[in-house]
């Protein structure tokens, strides 16, 4: 079953969060281990937030077909 009638065609957390969405990964110019801790801590701060956002939106539809 595919729940999401093609709202995205790239299976990668930014676009299926930018499709889904509307949000994004905060953008690297640096590799990740060049980040300060500051920085590195918000990055992964923002994928722990859009991957609950993700698994949440539309009342769980996504936690739910995982479960399935």
């Amino acid at each position: 079953i595919y729940a999401f009638n093609t709202a995205y065609t790239e299976s990668n957390l930014n676009a299926i969060t930018e499709a889904l969405l509307g949000q994004g990964k905060i953008p690297l110019n640096k590799p990740i281990h060049e980040l300060t801790p500051r920085d590195l801590a918000k990055y992964c701060l923002n994928d722990a937030e859009i991957t609950l956002n993700l698994t949440t939106f539309n009342h769980n539809l996504v936690l739910g077909l995982i479960i399935l």
